[in-house]
Formats: C-alpha cells, sequence, structure tokens
C-alpha cells in the first residue's frame, strides 16, 4: 500500500483521499496525465500542487513546524517542481552534487504541496530547466499558506 501524505490522513481534503491511489499511479506513467490531473485539482480545490526534494535536515525541519524556513546556507524562497518525478531528478542531481563535492551520500525525500491559487500566480516560473521539468521559485511569504503533504 502507498503511503498516504500527512495531510490527506488527517482528513482535510475528502476529494483527495479518494482519488490518491489513482493520482500516484498517473504519477509514475505519465506527465501528460499528471499535468491533467494538476488542472482537475486546481479547479476543485482551488490549490496547485506541487513538489520539492528535501535533504534530511529540512524534512525534520518539516516535521517539526509544518512550515517551510530557510536552514543556514539555503536561499531565502524554495525551489518546486511542478511533478513528482521531476523533483526526484534534482534530489538524485543535488544528491550527487554532496557526493562529489563534499563527499557524503545525502538522502533526498519528495513532499508534495498544494499551495492557494493566489499564491501560486505570485511565483516566479523558471521553465522547464535541466532537461528535467518544470521549476519554480516560491519566498517564504508565498509558502505561508502551502499545505504540507509529508
Amino acid at each position: 500500500m502507498a503511503e498516504e501524505p500527512f495531510a490527506l490522513s488527517m482528513g482535510c481534503d475528502g476529494v483527495n483521499r479518494a482519488l490518491w491511489p489513482f493520482v500516484r499511479r498517473v504519477q509514475r506513467r505519465s506527465p501528460l496525465l499528471d499535468r491533467l490531473w494538476r488542472g482537475i485539482y486546481a479547479l476543485a480545490t482551488g490549490r496547485v500542487l506541487f513538489y520539492r526534494a528535501v535533504c534530511t535536515a529540512e524534512y525534520e525541519q518539516l516535521l517539526r513546524t509544518r512550515r517551510f524556513a530557510c536552514l543556514r546556507g539555503h536561499v531565502p524562497g524554495k525551489y518546486l517542481a511542478e511533478t513528482r518525478r521531476a523533483a526526484e531528478g534534482w534530489g538524485e542531481w543535488n544528491r550527487e552534487v554532496a557526493v562529489r563535492l563534499e563527499g557524503r551520500e545525502e538522502p533526498h525525500i519528495v513532499v508534495r504541496l498544494s499551495v492557494p491559487k493566489a499564491d501560486a500566480h505570485l511565483m516566479t516560473c523558471l521553465g522547464f530547466i535541466d532537461g528535467t521539468g518544470v521549476a519554480w521559485f516560491a519566498s517564504l511569504d508565498q509558502l505561508e499558506h502551502a499545505i504540507l503533504e509529508l
């Protein structure tokens, strides 16, 4: 059985809960269907889905506070991906960089978050980068109302 995100297990979105098993299969199989799901989700809930690969320290901080924060050495905002696959790709790239530069294995965890449409419109779309996917940049203020699904 696939893990269920925290926000879903808390019952904050019944429609999303019912569709979660289908969405997990779609995300693994088809980027086109994933974009379709993002559109349906946005229309139904008024929120936009994003994904982010986080290091262990950032994940632990998210578990404690349920909010994004600037960790030492990080930019004052967060880079987000439109798809889980893209977030996993950038997480793997960050892991490889950590191994090469620092000689340490840094695992990554992909978290899903939904942001109100009004906040999402203020974010900066960076376009399709690194041959991986569409990236976005959001300030911490724009992520203040994000619902994290860990």
